[in-house]
C-alpha cells in the first residue's frame, strides 16, 4: 500500500502503465510471471487502495466474480489469521470477526436478518477481514466515473487469466493459480441465503463489472457466467 509520498512522486511521474491489482483476483500471478518474462514489463501497481487517475496513464484492471473472490478472500484469511496465526494481529478485529463465523458462509448469512434489514454489527465484521472490505468497487467506482474506456487497455479476469495474460502481454503460465492456493479447510460452499446476501451487499461490485463488460472490456460469456453464479440461487429454488 502507496504512502502520501508514493502518491505525490507518481503524480510526477512519466507516463505509466498502472495495474489495479483487486485482491484475490491474480495479481500475484500476473507479476510474478511477467517477473520472469525477458522484456521486464513494469507496471505502477495499486493494490488494497483507491486507484489515482491520470489522463496520460494507460491502466490495466484484475478483476474475478464477487463471490468467488469473497469466498477466496474469507478462506485466504482465515489460513493466515486463525489457522496459521502467521498474522493474527494484523488488522483489528479481524481474528474476532474470522474465528467467530469460520466460514463466508455463516458471516453471510448474518448480513441481512429475516425481514431483509442490515444487521450492522455483522457488515462490521465482515468489514474488518482484509480484501473483503477492499473489494472490487472500493477500488473501481470512483475509478471509472473519472477513466474514458480508452485508457483503460484490458480487463483480466481470474477466471480466465492464462488466456487473458497471453491475450495482453504475450506470456504463458501454465501453474494459473500455484502461488496462491488456498489450502485452508474451511467451506466454500454457499446456502441459498448467504449467496442471497452477498449478491446484495456486493451490488456495487456487480454495477463496475456491468460497466466494464458495456465498456466491452469483459466479454458477454464472462458476464452471463458472473450473472448466473449471482443468481444460482433461482435455479436451485426452481428446480430444488
Amino acid at each position: 500500500m502507496a504512502n502520501i509520498v508514493d502518491h505525490l512522486l507518481y503524480y510526477l511521474r512519466k507516463p505509466k502503465t498502472v495495474l489495479i491489482h483487486v485482491g484475490k483476483c491474480g495479481g500475484g500471478t500476473l507479476q510474478k510471471t511477467l517477473a520472469r518474462d525477458p522484456r521486464k514489463i513494469r507496471f505502477y501497481s495499486f493494490h488494497v487502495e483507491k486507484p489515482i487517475y491520470r489522463n496520460k496513464d494507460q491502466y490495466y484492471i484484475l478483476a474475478r466474480d464477487p463471490i468467488s473472490r469473497s469466498i477466496s478472500a474469507f478462506n485466504w484469511r482465515y489460513k493466515l489469521v486463525v489457522e496459521s496465526k502467521e498474522q493474527v494481529e494484523r488488522f483489528p478485529g479481524e481474528y474476532q470477526a474470522l474465528s467467530k463465523y469460520k466460514s463466508l458462509n455463516r458471516l453471510a448469512e448474518c448480513l441481512y436478518d429475516d425481514n431483509g434489514s442490515a444487521n450492522h454489527e455483522a457488515i462490521d465484521e465482515f468489514n474488518s477481514i482484509h480484501h473483503l472490505k477492499e473489494n472490487i468497487s472500493f477500488h473501481l467506482t470512483e475509478f471509472l466515473k473519472k477513466c474514458p474506456a480508452g485508457n483503460i487497455k484490458g480487463v483480466l479476469m481470474q477466471e480466465s487469466l492464462n488466456a487473458d495474460m497471453e491475450k495482453f502481454f504475450s506470456v504463458d503460465n501454465e501453474k494459473i493459480g500455484y502461488d496462491k492456493r488456498n489450502p485452508s479447510k474451511v467451506s466454500s460452499e454457499l446456502s441459498l441465503r448467504a449467496r442471497k446476501n452477498l449478491v446484495r451487499y456486493l451490488e456495487d461490485d456487480y454495477h463496475c463489472l456491468f460497466k466494464l463488460h458495456n465498456l466491452g472490456l469483459i466479454n458477454d460469456q464472462a458476464m452471463l457466467n458472473i450473472y448466473q453464479n449471482a443468481f444460482l440461487q433461482d435455479k436451485v429454488a426452481a428446480y430444488g
